[in-house]
């Protein structure tokens, strides 16, 4: 597998700029490794990205605020952003925020669901609710 062109280490803010990019990606570090993976394998250089930290999902207070910032301070520069994160803990402030800012998501609970798809999360979240 090629290395990839950004540092992924825990705990630090992803780029990725390629010069024709017309699509932002904001989305956060637990997902970083494989998008930058299907970005460069595929070589779409249409998309930017930008990730936030994956530790944030401890202090899920920190993801609206870094994202709302994020978005202000790049929609003027492309044609287009998009928000790959979960709610998160967030409880539902994630996406009154981005209904304000007129920026779309991607459908999920959490960051981690999208590696098993939101139904199965959702079961085994229900399954293991069932066992304290």
């Amino acid at each position: 597998m090629p290395q990839s062109d950004i540092d992924l280490k825990p705990s630090k803010f992803f780029e990725l700029q390629p010069p024709k990019a017309k699509i932002l990606l904001l989305a956060c570090g637990a997902l970083a490794r494989e998008i930058v993976d299907i970005t460069q394998a595929n070589g779409w250089q249409g998309f930017a990205i930008q990730c936030l930290p994956a530790k944030w999902h401890n202090t899920p207070q920190f993801i609206v605020p870094a994202l709302r910032d994020k978005i202000r301070a790049n929609k003027h520069l492309y044609e287009k952003l998009f928000v790959l994160y979960g709610d998160c803990g967030t409880g539902g402030q994630l996406d009154a925020m981005l209904r304000e800012e007129d920026v779309e998501r991607i459908a999920g609970p959490h960051c981690y669901s999208f590696y098993t798809g939101n139904e199965t999360f959702a079961a085994h979240k229900a399954k293991s609710a069932k066992f304290p």
